[in-house]
């Protein structure tokens, strides 16, 4: 059982009468991101391709790039796309069109708090990688901000608070200093779920 889980923050006032239409694709399975860059809406999906829409979502089209073991992720910091497949992290800075690989880090979810770049990792690689870090050099170098978690698996933010999902003992955590401490904020809420997705209003 999969669930997304939407914080809201109090004092924050929603539109009453919001209205959702369906957009024409993008076609390829489950999509696991959609961000935007300027005037450009980007989404990942389950198949490996990532799309462009630049009228909203009426009509997508494909990105050149495919990568072999679909998208689990995706973000944008300023013009810079980043995504997560096979956890492995890439960055492209031409919209797509090119892609390198950042750090050794093996991610599972990953997020922005104001300009700072967070990623959860959860599978042990080369150098035992299970933990939060945090970034604030566009991916080019990684510090680890806690391993206390031993499946951190979905991570979400705004631009003052950190939120992590421990997939192992069910717990969502809360930090108000980008890492540094942590604090129960949930922990009977979310087990025997698999929380794939967090959005701090």
């Amino acid at each position: 059982l999969g669930l997304i889980a939407v914080l809201a923050l109090p004092q924050v006032n929603f539109a009453q009468n919001l209205q959702w239409q369906p957009t024409n694709g993008p076609w390829g399975g489950p999509i696991a991101g959609i961000v935007q860059i300027g005037d450009i809406v980007f989404s990942g999906a389950f198949n490996g391709n990532i799309y462009w829409s630049m009228n909203l979502g009426s009509s997508w089209k494909p990105i050149d790039t495919i990568f072999q073991s679909g998208i689990s992720d995706l973000t944008a910091v300023g013009s810079r796309l980043f995504v997560i497949s096979n956890q492995t992290l890439c960055r492209s800075d031409d919209s797509g069109a090119t892609w390198r690989t950042m750090g050794t880090i093996q991610p599972s979810s990953i997020v922005i708090s104001d300009s700072t770049i967070f990623v959860s990792a959860s599978v042990s690689g080369i150098y035992n990688s299970t933990g939060v870090y945090r970034c604030d050099d566009f991916g080019k170098t990684w510090t680890r901000v806690t391993q206390n978690f031993s499946h951190p698996i979905t991570i979400g933010a705004s631009d003052s608070l950190l939120f992590v999902y421990d997939l192992d003992v069910g717990h969502l955590y809360r930090s108000t200093d980008k890492g540094a401490t942590w604090q129960l904020s949930a922990d009977s809420l979310f087990h025997s779920l698999s929380l794939h997705s967090i959005y701090v209003e």
